[in-house]
């Protein structure tokens, strides 16, 4: 049972395919039948958010699907699944502080990591995107920086930056990849914690080699092989770390100021949000029904996978909840990385994020409890 239906129709592309040469891999259950758009729909990009709930939306006129894919966080809406609700709620409640040998100790500790590239580390904590650890302070405006002085925030959670420049997820795709033994060996040490402790990941969506591939709707774009690859990091986590409960994922933040031949430029940068999307659909549908995914692969036993904050947008065009960016959001040598402003709107959202999700409430603020 195919979770993206494509019905072919002509329709005008916004964001004009790439080279259609390459053959197709096998197992893309999303693969479009043809190279165009499908009914209801054209190649509009549109916040993934903004396509979510299809009935109000395609009541006001708003484009519902991309390429024929629908939109939308979960399903077509924002809002996951009871089901799948319902276990990230149970997950949220085996989180706990344990101690260096993952058993519960009221002493111990809960960690927080970040994995993936610059960006991820740029906006997480910016102190530590060359790997430093901690040392100076992760600047105020990141979301380390900013969580460092916040009271609220519960005492026993440890939160640490694994993202490093250049390691985009093709580089954490299997257990015994460089960056895990980076991380056991210099960054969960600095903060007195072991792999153990670590019970809850953030993810950056993305891949390095983005526009060398082609964009939607090819069956050989890039969004599959994300799909494909965040699998293989979700295995590779669940084995690295025996007591993670929860992954989190944030696709690709706005790629149009950066140059249109790398550093992850449109529509690649948008695409990010499918194969984020399609992936975490692939553990709600194997959990509910047993069907695994072919391309995601099999999520037997693998933790609690959901969105994080949706940080995309179409440059300044603001999106329903008002989220824009701007060229000084990014920096003026490759208008891929962040700036300051655009490091804070990330670490806003993120910080909002964890204080507010009911995955997430319940161990992240202080003087909660997971029920």
């Amino acid at each position: 049972m195919l979770r993206h239906i494509a019905l072919v129709l002509l329709a005008a592309l916004t964001f004009a395919a790439c080279d259609t040469t390459v053959a197709p891999e096998a197992g893309s259950s999303h693969t479009l039948s043809g190279s165009t758009p499908a009914a209801g729909g054209n190649g509009q990009a549109t916040p993934l958010m903004d396509m979510g709930n299809l009935v109000s939306t395609a009541a006001a006129g708003s484009v519902v699907e991309y390429m024929g894919l629908q939109g939308g966080l979960y399903f077509g809406n924002n809002v996951a699944p009871a089901a799948h609700a319902d276990f990230g709620t149970t997950m949220a409640r085996r989180i706990q502080p344990i101690d260096a040998t993952g058993e519960p100790n009221p002493n111990g500790a809960i960690g927080l990591m970040s994995i993936s590239m610059s960006n991820a580390s740029l906006e997480w904590c910016h102190a530590a995107s060359s790997g430093a650890m901690g040392e100076p302070p992760c600047l105020p405006h990141t979301f380390m920086g900013q969580a460092a002085d916040d009271p609220s925030i519960n005492d026993k959670l440890v939160i640490i930056n694994g993202a490093r420049v250049g390691q985009a997820l093709d580089r954490w795709d299997a257990a015994d990849d460089d960056e895990y033994a980076r991380i056991a060996t210099d960054v969960l040490p600095a903060f007195g914690l072991t792999e153990a402790q670590v019970q809850v990941v953030w993810v950056k969506s993305v891949l390095a080699e983005e526009p060398s591939r082609p964009s939607l709707p090819h069956p050989n774009a890039s969004a599959y092989k994300l799909e494909r690859t965040i699998g293989d990091v979700v295995r590779a986590l669940r084995a690295r770390y025996p007591n993670l409960r929860q992954i989190f994922f944030t696709s690709r933040i706005y790629g149009g100021y950066s140059e249109p031949d790398q550093h992850s430029p449109e529509p690649w940068a948008y695409e990010t949000g499918f194969g984020t999307k399609w992936a975490i659909e692939a553990q709600i549908t194997q959990r509910a029904i047993g069907e695994v995914d072919a391309n995601t692969g099999d999520l037997t036993g693998t933790p609690f996978m959901a969105w994080g904050p949706y940080l995309w947008s179409y440059g300044d065009r603001a999106r329903n909840d008002g989220l824009i960016w701007t060229r000084e959001d990014f920096s003026p040598l490759d208008g891929m990385h962040v700036t300051e402003s655009g490091g804070r709107k990330v670490a806003d959202r993120l910080l909002a994020f964890f204080k507010t999700s009911p995955f997430t409430e319940c161990w992240f603020l202080e003087g909660q409890s997971c029920h």
